[in-house]
């Protein structure tokens, strides 16, 4: 018997009104000549799934400025505040559209797809706003990923996934196809996740070739680890995620390096939540 398919749609609606001061950019005193401003964002989704086979979409548009005064200057922000850009092709913002089936011993998955991991320091999908401020873009990628419980036994899985995926980046802080940027990266990752705890280490080897023909070799180790804790009905997590960076780049060069520059770069995020529904503590 085939088997019945079944779907969900998602709509979520952003709009951010601001009011900036302007400000001077230069020692001649020009100013960028920015005003009050309506940024929107609609952003739809959607997914069906049957059996083993399931596809999944998600598309951003009304991305942007609606209203409201833009920069005086030229285009040198990516959120492209000159123009009210809201109402036109770069308003339209295409996140995910995959597909995926689950096979006798992995799970498949193609097809253009944000990237997350962790805190977001290194890969970050834009989903989520935080406290304060705005989420804008996220990582996107064409990619082939394949994902195994390898401890799983019948219907009894112990929760540890390994995954390989093979990327050719669509955007990210590092690199946008639009611009004519190529960077294609392996990934692979371990990630042990139950309801209120999980940790994992995450590995990407990155070639990338910019626009103008820079050329960067990169690599990163990943690790993250978080945790939830009950004490006395408050909820307290704890979450870290640590990375390191090496590789080399010839984006950047200077007269001691006129070859290119070594890369090695640390970094450390930390999170921490006390609270009890409604109320929450955030650090």
């Amino acid at each position: 018997m085939t088997p019945a398919l079944e779907g969900d749609i998602t709509v979520e609606a952003r709009a951010i009104g601001t009011s900036p001061d302007d400000w001077a950019v230069d020692a001649e005193g020009d100013e960028v000549g920015w005003g009050p401003v309506l940024d929107t964002r609609l952003r739809l989704g959607g997914e069906v799934h049957g059996g083993k086979v399931r596809a999944h979409g998600q598309l951003d548009l009304l991305t942007g400025q609606l209203a409201g005064s833009t920069w005086a200057l030229s285009p040198m922000d990516e959120r492209g505040r000159d123009v009210r850009d809201a109402v036109s092709l770069a308003g339209i913002a295409p996140r995910e559209a995959l597909v995926g089936a689950r096979l006798p011993w992995f799970d498949l998955e193609v097809g253009l797809t944000t990237a997350g991991w962790g805190l977001g320091m290194v890969a970050n999908d834009g989903a989520n706003d935080p406290l304060f401020g705005r989420s804008d873009f996220g990582d996107r990628a064409i990619r082939a990923r394949l994902a195994t419980a390898p401890f799983a036994r019948g219907e009894e899985r112990f929760p540890l996934f390994v995954l390989v995926a093979a990327d050719r980046v669509v955007a990210d802080d590092l690199a946008s196809m639009w611009d004519g940027d190529v960077a294609w990266q392996g990934i692979a990752a371990a990630l042990y996740r139950e309801e209120d705890r999980g940790a994992g280490v995450y590995g990407v080897i990155r070639d990338q070739v910019s626009a103008e023909g820079d050329h960067t070799a990169a690599k990163v180790v990943d690790g993250y680890a978080d945790w939830t804790l009950h004490p006395a009905s408050l909820d307290l997590r704890l979450a870290f995620e640590a990375a390191a960076l090496f590789g080399r780049t010839d984006a950047a060069t200077n007269y001691v390096a006129p070859d290119g520059l070594t890369i090695r770069q640390q970094g450390l995020a930390v999170r921490t939540e006390l609270g009890r529904d409604p109320w929450r503590l955030h650090l």
